[in-house]
């Protein structure tokens, strides 16, 4: 049973093939049309013929023969034999026909299958350069990407090693600065400034019996239309300003009251206000920097 069915599928097959080829005879082709629209194997077994002969119309138009073409074709074929009670050539055998029709069934079904394998090769290898060039393209999109990115970091690492360099010289000049003190017979007050929220760090350093007191930048940005402005702070005691303090070194001048106080354990603090200061005696800006004395 399951032989029978594969034959009848076989042979539903080539009578699509033939069909779509245009072989058959014209009561092939009705017979085999009316199959078509009551059976669902062969509307199947046709529509994939069609699907994968369809590339062989492409470049063929529709022509109708002249009326004397039959004429012609008749004269050539029939009519040396037509009225001749000789034996009947090769050219006049039936049986050779229908062979040589069958041999070209099957020539141009053979046909038909080599353009379509090819059409199925050449789309497979349509779609294979395709997805290399979207690869390609993808590949070079996270080049530049990489790139962009690479540029970036070594921007940001430029950036933070001049950073590292500014922080060293401000380092060095506070330990000379230190060190410089500590020669000295006088009693020192160092006060380092800094605060957990932020980068900026200074240092102070006052000797004891003057009225002068030294302040450094160790770390930290300033800004251009900004300045770091230095407060005294006295308990219950409103802040007093010591004044405007540069970049690099500022010696900061104290009142006999403010060395006083400085001595007796006050507190300094930084904060960043506008070009010259707070205008109003009170910090306007936020506190960045804020220190003990300690004495050395």
């Amino acid at each position: 049973m399951a032989e029978r069915q594969t034959e009848d599928r076989d042979d539903l097959e080539a009578l699509a093939a033939e069909y779509v080829v245009g072989v058959l005879e014209s009561g092939e082709r009705r017979r085999f049309e009316a199959l078509v629209k009551t059976s669902p194997e062969a509307a199947e077994a046709l529509m994939r013929w069609e699907n994968r002969l369809h590339g062989l119309n492409e470049g063929y138009g529709a022509e109708t023969p002249p009326p004397s073409a039959k004429e012609r074709i008749d004269e050539r074929l029939f009519a040396a034999g037509a009225t001749s009670p000789q034996k009947a050539g090769l050219w006049q055998s039936l049986a050779f026909w229908r062979g040589f029709g069958l041999v070209g069934t099957a020539a141009a079904v053979a046909l038909a299958l080599w353009a379509a394998g090819l059409s199925g090769e050449v789309s497979q290898t349509r779609i294979a350069v395709i997805d290399a060039q979207k690869a390609t393209a993808q590949a070079e999109q996270n080049l530049r990407a990489y790139e962009t990115e690479l540029a970036a970091r070594a921007e940001r690492l430029a950036q933070l090693e001049g950073e590292l360099a500014e922080t060293r010289t401000g380092l060095q000049t506070a330990r000379a600065e230190l060190a410089e003190a500590l020669e000295k017979s006088q009693p020192i007050l160092v006060v380092s400034l800094e605060s957990g929220e932020t980068d900026y760090r200074f240092l102070a350093v006052h000797e004891e019996g003057t009225g002068e007191m030294r302040m450094t930048l160790v770390s930290g940005d300033t800004q251009a239309d900004k300045d770091f402005e230095l407060w005294l702070v006295e308990p219950n005691r409103q802040p007093v300003s010591l004044g405007v303090i540069g970049e690099g070194r500022t010696a900061v001048a104290l009142t006999p009251e403010y060395t006083q106080v400085l001595e007796a354990g006050g507190l300094l603090a930084v904060s960043i206000e506008q070009k010259g200061g707070s205008p109003t005696g009170v910090s306007q800006g936020p506190v960045v920097a804020v220190g003990t004395p300690q004495r050395l």
